[in-house]
């Protein structure tokens, strides 16, 4: 088998993908981390060539091994900037891309692709966002994903299928300002709720079943909010411009608490597990709070500042309390967060 690439029949991902060779070294600026059900690692990276930028995908057997070139399972370079993507399953992935592209990746563990070839094809592609895709998130059941746009418009996918990548809400314009995170509802919602921040200052709760689907839950004008991760079945935790955390009870839209956590860098990115909130904001630093009681003041109870330039990435690893961060210092680090003892 020479190249996965010759399974294509979407016209111009020859253009935008190389599928002829991995790339020979891994991109500097880390966008994003994810690990998978069965514990392989993929990393989403950028880098600036002249005026644009470029992105290329890394998939990694083991998450010790990242992001080491030479232990790498295989790798494909894009011609724009990647900035999200999600597992759908242990060898497809979604991402989003600078140029307003969402595509599904396969990953073909087959044995008799070339060393060299990437084991990446693309199963779908679509343009459907106007600018950059800031966010993706998949539903619990791996069915439908839904993205986020500097376009300020959100999109719900079908992906539970084979068939072309097809959009089957779109929200236009969804906020008044930039679409920063995206965040599907886990428990019972079978990829109809989700909730949304955007640099407008509101965070929005979806239900696509609804006419009216979506409805504030919080919101505050004199800043933006840039993440937002579910905790529990019915509250969201939202990070803003202003390094502040907030935790709101969706049912009733009630401020359950809010503190400062990186004040003034703006809060990036917000992961969720168990009662552990873990934060990473424009600054070197990795931060983990205790949440137990969401509507006390969270307090934080580790932080790592190993990192050497902004930390990007963050993802749980299924299962443990071990947290994996990457940043733009092309560094992939694991923080094993001890149980607090109350």
């Amino acid at each position: 088998m020479e190249s996965p690439r010759k399974n294509l029949n979407i016209i111009g991902l020859e253009r935008r993908f190389d599928f002829n060779k991995v790339p020979p070294n891994i991109d500097k600026h880390l966008e994003f981390v994810e690990i998978s059900s069965d514990g392989e690692l993929l990393l989403g990276s950028s880098n600036l060539n002249g005026c644009y930028w470029t992105g290329s995908i890394w998939y990694f057997l083991e998450p010790g091994n990242a992001p080491q070139r030479e232990k790498v399972y295989s790798g494909l370079n894009c011609d724009s900037g990647i900035c999200d993507g999600k597992f759908l399953s242990e060898n497809k992935v979604i991402i989003g891309e600078d140029l307003g592209m969402v595509s599904i990746l396969h990953l073909h563990k087959d044995q008799t692709i070339k060393e060299e070839h990437s084991r990446f094809t693309v199963e779908s592609s679509r343009s459907e966002h106007d600018h950059a895709v800031l966010s993706v998130s998949v539903s619990q059941d791996k069915q439908k994903a839904v993205t986020g746009s500097m376009d300020k418009c959100i999109k719900v996918w079908d992906v539970s299928s084979d068939k072309d990548l097809m959009s089957e809400h779109t929200y236009r314009p969804a906020h008044k300002d930039h679409v920063t995170n995206v965040a599907m509802k886990h428990e019972s919602s079978g990829g109809n709720i989700f909730a949304s921040c955007s640099l407008d200052g509101a965070a929005l709760l979806w239900d696509t079943r609804m006419t009216k689907p979506a409805q504030v839950i919080y919101e505050d004008i004199a800043i933006g909010l840039k993440s937002v991760a579910w905790y529990g079945d019915t509250d969201v935790v939202i990070g803003s411009t202003m390094g502040e955390l907030c935790c709101i009870d969706t049912r009733n839209r009630v401020l359950l608490s809010h503190t400062s956590v990186s004040s003034p860098r703006p809060i990036h990115r917000v992961v969720v597990h168990k009662n552990l909130v873990a934060v990473c904001a424009d600054d070197t630093c990795v931060r983990v709070l205790d949440m137990k009681e969401p509507s006390a003041a969270p307090s934080i109870i580790y932080s790592d500042v190993k990192h050497q330039d902004y930390v990007r990435g963050l993802t749980w690893v299924p299962g443990t309390d071990t947290l994996i961060s990457c940043g733009w210092d092309r560094q992939v680090l694991s923080h094993h967060i001890e149980p607090v003892i109350s």
